[in-house]
């Protein structure tokens, strides 16, 4: 699992996207990733943040009620695997 600090803004929509890199051998790849979730600057899960165990693609929404800094993380469920897997992100404003 990896963590990605991000400083998101209040009243932004953030659209999150996790699927595995396929550049590797199908035996390395990894099958299970999951967006385990979103947590706040004291470390604690936002709740409704953590995305479902969803094979190579997953993507999870949110919308934070402070700006500030929070901590994404990822993983693929699978310790025996050796794969990259990428994540992007997309805000936009609410009106």
């Amino acid at each position: 699992m990896i963590r990605v600090r991000v400083h998101f803004r209040a009243n932004y929509e953030y659209t999150f996207e996790l699927w595995a890199f396929e550049g590797y051998p199908e035996r390395h790849q990894a099958t299970d990733l999951k967006i385990v979730g979103i947590h706040d600057t004291n470390g604690d899960l936002i709740p409704g943040t953590p995305g479902t165990t969803s094979g190579k693609k997953e993507t999870v929404t949110f919308v934070p009620d402070t700006d500030g800094e929070y901590h994404v993380a990822v993983g693929s469920g699978e310790e025996d695997r050796t794969s990259l897997y990428k994540i992007s992100f997309e805000g936009r404003r609410l009106e």
